[in-house]
């Protein structure tokens, strides 16, 4: 089973570029923009970091 990460940063760059790359190591990855989305995203689904 693949670790599930949330990414949560206001800059969009960031959020893209660290999706990326946790990707390519093989996670599972969900973003959020600010801490009300990071929240929402929370409640949907389990994440290990």
């Amino acid at each position: 089973m693949k670790t599930n990460v949330l990414v949560v940063d206001d800059d969009n760059h960031m959020r893209i570029a660290l999706k990326e790359s946790l990707i390519r190591a093989g996670y599972n990855v969900a973003l959020a923009e600010d801490g009300k989305k990071a929240m929402a995203e929370i409640d949907r689904t389990i994440f290990d970091l």
